[in-house]
């Protein structure tokens, strides 16, 4: 958990990015499931 060098940083960041990413779309794909559980 310490400090990494530069040269992993950016590496890291995109990581970081992609796991952000995937985590949206999963709470939009619960959230679309549970508004049709609404609407139906």
């Amino acid at each position: 958990m310490g400090k990494k060098k530069k040269s992993g940083r950016k590496d890291h960041s995109t990581t970081e990015k992609i796991i952000l990413v995937t985590a949206i779309i999963q709470l939009i794909e619960v959230l679309i499931e549970v508004i049709k559980e609404l609407a139906e």
